[in-house]
C-alpha cells in the first residue's frame, strides 16, 4: 500500500500541482515576496504559519543542503561577500524566489490550486542572504532571533532525533572573505571552536555569524527584526507591526492573520492557539552547564550582540 501510495503521489499529485504552480507563476502571482530569516529552532516556521493564512506559496527551507543540487558545492552556512550575477548560486536562489524550483520536501504543504504572493522560510542561508538580495527584486526579508540558550537547547534535544543543524564549520574558519570582516577575537572563536569546540558552542557561534553577518551587511530600514519573546508576550501588536512592514494594511488580512492563532501547525503538530499564552513553555530535557552559558555571554560580547540578551536566562 505504501508503494502505491508512493506511485500515486509521483505519477499524479505531484506533477498535477507543479503544473499549477507554473500557471500561477505565468499569471504574475508571485509579485510579492517574503522571505524570513534565521537561526533553526527560532520561531521561523511558527511565523511561517501565522503570516500564511491567504494562500501564499510556501516554499519550505529550500536552501537546505539536503535540497541544495551537489553541483552548487553549498555548504550549510554558506558565506560569500558578494556574488556576479550570473553566478550559478544566484541562479538558484533567483528559481526559488519565482517558484521555479520543484522539490517535494520545499512544496509538502502547497496544496491550493490559486495563490497569492510567495513566502520563503529558511535557516540555512543568513551568511549568504546580504549576497543574495541585491540580486532579487521585490522582496521583503524578516530576521527572526531568539535567545540563544533556547535555541541551543532545542537543537541539542532535536539533534538527538537526527534533526540536521549544521556542525561543521571549517568552510567558514578557511573563508578568506568572511575573515575580513571578523576582528582577530571573533577569528580565534571560529579557528578554535571548529576544531576542538562542544556541539553547543558550534551552536553558539553559528547563532552570533548568522546575526552578525546579517546586522552588519543589511541596512538597517532594509527588514523587520523580530525577537521570538516578543512575539509571545504581544503577539497582536508584534503582527501588527509586521503587516505594516509587508504593507499589507490591518483590515481583511489582518483578521485573517488573527485566524492563525486557531490553525494547526502541521508541521510542528502544536496547536499555534497554545503559543499565544504568555505562560507557554516548551518541553526541553537538554541543559547547558553554567560554564558553557559563561562562554556564549562572552561569544554575544565578542560578536556585540550583547545588547539584544544581556541576559541569557532560557525562557523555557
Amino acid at each position: 500500500m505504501k508503494s502505491i501510495n508512493e506511485f500515486i503521489k509521483r505519477s499524479l499529485i505531484f506533477p498535477i500541482r507543479n503544473a499549477f504552480i507554473h500557471v500561477n507563476r505565468l499569471g504574475g502571482r508571485f509579485n510579492r515576496k517574503v522571505w524570513i530569516i534565521g537561526d533553526g529552532r527560532s520561531g521561523t516556521t511558527w511565523l511561517l504559519d501565522l503570516l500564511n493564512t491567504n494562500r501564499k506559496l510556501e516554499l519550505f527551507e529550500p536552501f537546505h543542503p539536503y535540497v541544495m543540487p551537489d553541483s552548487l558545492n553549498y555548504k550549510a552556512f554558506h558565506y560569500a561577500h558578494s556574488l556576479p550575477a550570473n553566478h550559478a548560486l544566484v541562479n538558484y536562489f533567483k528559481d526559488v524566489f519565482n517558484a521555479k524550483l520543484m522539490h517535494r520536501r520545499v512544496h509538502f504543504n502547497n496544496r491550493s490550486l490559486l495563490y497569492t504572493d510567495l513566502i520563503v522560510k529558511d535557516v540555512f542561508a543568513s551568511l549568504i542572504a546580504p549576497a543574495i538580495l541585491p540580486h532579487l527584486e521585490n522582496v521583503k526579508v524578516i530576521v527572526v532571533m531568539r535567545n540563544p540558550i533556547d535555541v541551543i537547547k532545542s537543537k541539542l534535544t532535536t539533534g538527538a532525533r537526527s534533526w540536521y543543524w549544521g556542525e561543521d564549520l571549517e568552510h567558514l574558519a578557511d573563508n578568506i572573505e568572511l575573515a575580513k570582516l571578523l576582528t582577530n577575537k571573533q577569528k580565534q572563536h571560529l579557528k578554535s571552536i571548529s576544531e576542538a569546540g562542544t556541539v553547543a558552542q558550534k551552536y553558539a557561534l553559528i547563532w552570533c555569524l548568522n546575526y552578525f553577518i546579517l546586522f552588519q551587511c543589511l541596512a538597517p530600514r532594509s527588514y523587520f527584526l523580530l525577537k521570538y519573546e516578543n512575539l509571545l508576550a504581544s503577539p497582536e501588536e508584534t503582527l501588527l507591526s509586521i503587516n505594516e512592514f509587508l504593507g499589507e494594511g490591518s483590515g481583511a488580512n489582518w483578521i485573517n492573520m488573527t485566524k492563525a492563532r486557531l490553525r494547526i501547525a502541521q508541521k510542528s503538530r502544536t496547536d499555534i492557539s497554545r503559543a499565544f499564552a504568555k505562560t507557554k513553555k516548551i518541553p526541553n530535557r537538554s541543559t547547558i552547564p553554567e560554564e558553557e552559558v559563561t562562554f556564549i555571554s562572552g561569544l554575544l560580547d565578542d560578536f556585540y550582540l550583547q545588547e539584544h540578551y544581556p541576559s541569557l536566562n532560557s525562557m523555557t
